[in-house]
């Protein structure tokens, strides 16, 4: 993995907003991640993609779901990255992107889904762990 091609891949914003979250849990499909982050699927799934090209994500399948997770042999650079941007980013919008996902994670699992979330945030009893 090249330092400039991590550097390109974390100057998007969405996509720093993807990693920020990625970085405290582990396991987040893409519809955890379309919810917290307010954006259309294909918008994360590009973004992931991209995430994934450079090296910074991993996904596993489970059943037709994919979660995804910073991978561990760049988590520790990744968690550095992001501590030293922290004060250049807009930190009350990856706030807010926190906010949305714990509420999510802590919604019972039978409850209904907001207006206009898709269906599947818990997969098979699969539900995503804090790092």
């Amino acid at each position: 993995m090249e330092a400039t091609e991590v550097f390109k891949a974390l100057s998007d914003r969405t996509r720093l907003r993807i990693v920020s979250l990625l970085a405290r849990y582990h396991g987040l499909s893409v519809s955890h991640l379309v919810l917290a982050l307010g954006v259309p699927q294909w918008h994360v799934s590009r973004h992931l993609q991209r995430l994934r090209r450079v090296g910074i994500v991993r996904s596993d399948s489970s059943g037709t779901w994919r979660h995804y997770s910073i991978r561990d042999d760049v988590r520790k650079l990744v968690r550095s990255l992001l501590a030293a941007v922290a004060e250049r980013v807009d930190a009350q919008l990856l706030r807010q992107d926190l906010e949305r996902l714990r509420a999510m994670l802590q919604r019972p699992r039978k409850a209904p889904l907001p207006s206009g979330a898709a269906a599947g945030i818990v997969v098979g009893g699969f539900r995503p762990r804090r790092e």
